[in-house]
């Protein structure tokens, strides 16, 4: 080792930190991997949601933050889904009521909306889904 006239002993620079981001996405790619793998998806699981003609769903938002702008975004990521045909958001509650059709009412319709949602940033989850008959549409 050359002494440089300086006291301190030369270190070679240390690789911790770029060894645990390493380690941490990958554990992250593995477990959306294993996720998808298992039948789900990082929006949720919706392998077993039924096909159906019509259907109403009541969705959670419970990060939805903004009053004006916030109701305009939902409405629009859940109209860009085929099937929807109304969507009425309720920004006190932090909710919205879908009415739609299929293919929106199958699941991979309830998957796009979710992605949608979780593409503006919002945490949305379905809190019930129902079959509508003939005579309510």
């Amino acid at each position: 080792m050359v002494n440089s006239g300086s006291s301190s002993p030369s270190h070679p620079p240390t690789r911790k930190p770029r060894r645990a981001l390493s380690v941490a996405v990958g554990l992250a790619i593995y477990a959306v991997a294993a996720l998808v793998a298992c039948g789900g998806s990082p929006y949720g699981n919706f392998s077993r949601v039924p096909d159906r003609e019509a259907c109403e769903l009541s969705l959670s938002l419970p990060n939805m933050a903004c009053e004006e702008a916030c109701p305009m975004k939902v409405r629009g990521a859940l109209a860009n889904v085929a099937g929807v045909r109304r969507v009425d958001v309720d920004y006190p509650s932090r909710s919205a009521v879908v009415g739609a059709v299929y293919p929106a009412c199958s699941a991979d319709g309830f998957e796009e909306m979710m992605k949608n949602l979780y593409m503006q940033g919002y945490k949305a989850r379905i809190v019930s889904a129902r079959t509508v008959n003939a005579w309510e549409k």
